[in-house]
């Protein structure tokens, strides 16, 4: 939602496609690291901690961008 609250117009179509974009992309490397780790044989019981882990760095992500979006905008004046 915070995503098309942003957007304006046209834009809403085009931020929402990216959001599910981005989700569908998150799901394809979530598969292949943990094809990863199951291929170089770190056994099944490891792919939880891997998924854990890329979970808390999508957060952090997601953290810093709030952060981010918060931030004064600082405006220069054209000399």
């Amino acid at each position: 939602m915070r995503v098309l609250e942003k957007a304006h117009g046209e834009g809403q179509n085009l931020a929402s496609s990216l959001n599910i974009a981005v989700f569908n992309l998150g799901n394809a490397m979530g598969a292949y690291v943990a094809g990863l780790v199951i291929t170089h044989q770190l056994g099944l019981n490891i792919v939880p901690w891997v998924a854990a882990i890329l979970t808390v760095i999508g957060l952090v992500i997601a953290i810093w961008s709030l952060f981010l979006d918060k931030r004064p905008v600082k405006v220069q004046a054209i000399a």
